[in-house]
């Protein structure tokens, strides 16, 4: 008989009349209640990270906008495969929160008892969209109100190349196509002018949404948070604080590094078309261990020639991609990965992202090649023939 799937529990202490029911799941064998003793420091990174990980699926209870919750479910979501319920206690329709992007249009399972809870159907459940952050831009997440208004406006100045959200016509299944172009991303977190009734406002838990979603899938995440608003357990220990507009300045100066905040073109083609595989590689060599005789005999075989290829062939889920993710993990060496799940199956893909991964590999500058000679730039250029790393192609 299968076993049941762990379930990882996301919510928000402050919710009234929550606790009585997170304590009566944490009594089941198969659930995961973060929080009920556990405080302090960077919780993402300490609890959150590998129990959301690890879990077969999350439920997230959404009833107030909370950007930790946020995080947490876009973080998931970010994983792919992850299966994520969505859930609020709360007699009327679903949170407000929860009809503007990115979750507008999704499901919201009303389940206010234990029982309605163990008894989520399948169809509960979502995954999110497959995105890799493969381009060079930035994008900002900022609210709207009154101090983040004035927070967006100069981010607009100083930096008017970067990237903002429609307020609305879209949601998390065209959140890929928001986010074309998006390498990095600054997420600022400020007071919210909603009302005492609104715990973080419903654009910070929002935006928290998109933010752990983007860090999943691999894109750098910059997060800055207002002394003014609530502290976020999920960052502390990472955010930069500011307290006013020359503070949030030089904040956003100290966070982001001049090449990565900033579209230059020498930087930009220098890595353009590169996809970041670490969500996969963390996945699935996670629990990687021995083959140390197969990893012997590919050194063997580096030693005794400087070319050709070393061909792993197994059955189905023998473990070659946990393989090749863990020479990548160990060696740091150019890679691709053809994964139908991740969305990375074309010829071109691997063409365009094997390059740029040999250009940042060995800090080449190349011109971008056109759609002829992609082909041609990659494998025959020159300053490239001859260099040592081996290449992972899985």
């Amino acid at each position: 008989m299968p076993s049941d799937p762990t379930r990882f529990v996301v919510w928000d202490m402050t919710t009234p009349g929550l606790l009585p029911l997170m304590q009566l799941l944490r009594e089941r064998p198969s659930y995961v209640v973060p929080g009920l003793d556990q405080a302090g420091g960077d919780l993402f990174r300490r609890v959150l990270h590998d129990g959301v990980s690890r879990a077969d699926q999350v439920l997230g209870f959404t009833d107030l906008p909370n950007a930790n919750v946020g995080f947490e479910l876009g973080y998931a979501l970010g994983l792919h495969d992850k299966q994520v319920a969505l859930i609020h206690t709360r007699r009327a329709d679903r949170p407000a929160w929860m009809r503007l992007p990115p979750l507008a249009g999704f499901l919201c399972n009303r389940a206010a008892s234990l029982e309605q809870i163990l008894s989520l159907p399948s169809e509960s459940f979502i995954t999110g969209p497959t995105w890799f952050p493969s381009g060079t831009g930035t994008l900002l997440l900022c609210p709207s109100g009154l101090e983040g208004g004035a927070l967006k406006h100069k981010s607009r100045e100083l930096y008017p190349e970067w990237k903002e959200l429609p307020p609305d016509g879209w949601n998390l299944s065209s959140l890929a196509d928001q986010l074309s172009d998006v390498s990095q991303v600054v997420w600022i977190v400020t007071l919210q002018d909603e009302g005492a009734d609104a715990r973080d406002g419903s654009e910070n838990a929002r935006n928290a949404v998109i933010a752990g979603f983007a860090e999943a899938c691999g894109a750098r995440l910059h997060v800055l948070v207002s002394r003014n608003a609530r502290s976020l357990a999920d960052q502390e220990g990472r955010a930069r604080l500011f307290g006013d507009l020359d503070s949030f300045v030089s904040a956003v100066g100290t966070s982001i590094d001049s090449t990565g905040a900033r579209d230059r073109s020498d930087e930009s083609r220098r890595v353009r078309g590169q996809i970041n595989f670490a969500p996969l590689i963390t996945k699935v060599s996670q629990d990687f261990f021995g083959r140390t005789w197969l990893a012997d005999r590919i050194d063997g075989f580096l030693e005794k020639t400087d070319r050709g290829y070393a061909v792993v062939e197994g059955l189905p889920g023998m473990g070659k991609t946990a393989f090749g993710a863990y020479l990548v993990r160990q060696r740091n060496w150019p890679h691709h990965f053809n994964s139908v799940r991740y969305g990375v199956v074309s010829f071109r893909q691997f063409l365009e992202n094997l390059r740029a991964q040999l250009i940042a590999h060995y800090a080449l500058r190349l011109p971008e090649p056109s759609d002829s000679d992609i082909f041609h730039g990659l494998f025959l250029e020159p300053s490239v023939l001859g260099k040592s790393d081996p290449v992972v192609l899985c």
